[in-house]
């Protein structure tokens, strides 16, 4: 019999997601930790002043003892504050001073921590989003006004805005994810009219996510996401010109190794939305399993979260054989605003990467996706350049094609009416 599907077994709580229902720590206590962090609150002034490598170098070399580390919240923190030096330290020189293996005294922690809380040494959605959220007023609300990152490698208010825009976004998701749960509990119980109730609210979910994530206009600059922020979040892998191979781990493996970057492919909400209605979409050509790929690059419980959703039975199998044509349509209005929130995500990308990758001017796509509100075209002589990255997302993959694909095979999931 299949086992009911509850989000606190996932790590997922009923008010945030997956987002830590409290703020992730801001600092590291103790010695071992103190002059990481103290130069990763410099990292922006140190990438400006082209100091970042030269101070990381002369940082004392320790052996890194797991038991420094004690709670869960420790291990996160000591991630974001790895990977945040060990990305300024890979990329500070741009893609022309790319450096082909990462010091000893940044791998064998990062590696050793990674493995710890079972995600990728790269920075990933996790470790600038998730983890890395923070309350100007510890006693006010989780609102666009009161979120700010932790740490930055530009010290913007664009950089901060990109990410916590991101995690608003999952706060969104918040309801359809608890619908999920309750969906495939009326399911079982052949409740389909609570079963159209938790379908709606899925869809109110992804609609408000897709009208959250046209907050990122307002204060994220499209030459600076794109000449300043983009290029830390490179991961190792697809990068032919400045990283044929990847990088070497000091200590950790004699061979490189390569990594996708940070996504927004990582986020696991819209995913979760994807196996409810047991979509299955294509990766680019060049990696036909991309989307599943991604999932590594999730915590461990919010990608076992999609394998629980994948064993539950199938809903799509359960409107068909019901012929309810009110299950059906609610099941295809969960289907289209999917596909809107997507097509927003495509006018996102066009923004944010291939627009400034053009070097033209332009617009952003309002709320509707249509009308804008001028945008700074790109800076030429802003931030660094970065060639092998023109026409690739943050994690490295092909970005225009692939969206549109993965948009048509959204819509491409709807149920036809019975006759």
């Amino acid at each position: 019999m299949t086992q009911q599907l509850k989000l606190s077994d996932f790590d997922i709580s009923e008010t945030t997601g997956f987002v830590a229902t409290k703020p992730p720590l801001r600092k590291l206590p103790g010695e071992y930790f103190s002059s990481w962090e103290d130069t990763c609150t410099k990292i922006p002034a140190l990438i400006e002043n082209k100091q970042l490598r030269a101070k990381i170098d002369a940082l004392p070399e320790r052996q890194f003892n797991k038991e420094t580390l004690e709670s869960e919240e420790e291990w996160q923190r000591a991630y974001v504050l790895l990977t945040f030096l060990s990305q300024s330290y890979i990329w500070a020189e741009g893609e022309t001073g790319v450096i082909d293996t990462l010091p000893k005294k940044l791998a064998v922690p990062w590696y050793a921590v990674s493995e710890h809380i079972t995600l990728k040494p790269v920075a990933t959605y996790a470790s600038v989003v998730l983890y890395n959220y923070s309350l100007r007023d510890p006693k006010g609300g989780m609102t666009a006004d009161n979120l700010v990152a932790v740490s930055t490698f530009t010290g913007t208010k664009d950089e901060s805005w990109f990410y916590m825009v991101h995690v608003l976004v999952e706060l969104a998701a918040v309801p359809g994810l608890k619908a999920i749960e309750d969906a495939f509990e009326a399911m079982k119980m052949q409740h389909n009219g609570e079963l159209k109730n938790e379908l709606e609210k899925v869809e109110k979910s992804i609609c408000s996510m897709r009208k959250t994530l046209t907050e990122m206009y307002k204060h994220c600059r499209a030459k600076v996401f794109y000449n300043d922020i983009r290029p830390f979040l490179a991961g190792t892998k697809g990068f032919k010109e400045a990283l044929p191979d990847g990088i070497i781990y000091e200590g950790v493996d004699s061979k490189p190794r390569s990594y996708n970057g940070g996504s927004a492919a990582q986020t696991t909400s819209i995913p979760s939305f994807d196996a409810l209605l047991g979509a299955k979409h294509p990766g680019p050509e060049e990696d036909p399993t991309f989307m599943r790929k991604m999932r590594e690059y999730q915590p461990k419980k919010h990608r076992d979260f999609l394998v629980a959703i994948d064993t539950q039975p199938s809903l799509r199998e359960h409107i068909i054989q019901s012929r309810n044509v009110e299950l059906i349509q609610q099941y295809n209005r969960i289907v289209d605003a999917l596909y809107e929130f997507r097509h927003g995500h495509i006018n996102l990308i066009n923004t944010y990467i291939i627009r400034p990758s053009e070097k033209r001017s332009f617009e952003a796509p309002g709320a509707n996706g249509t009308e804008g509100t001028p945008v700074d075209p790109p800076n030429e002589a802003v931030g660094t350049p970065m060639k092998a990255l023109a026409f690739t997302g943050t994690g490295g993959t092909p970005v225009e094609t692939f969206l549109k694909q993965v948009k048509d095979s959204t819509v491409s999931m709807k149920i036809p009416l019975p006759k």
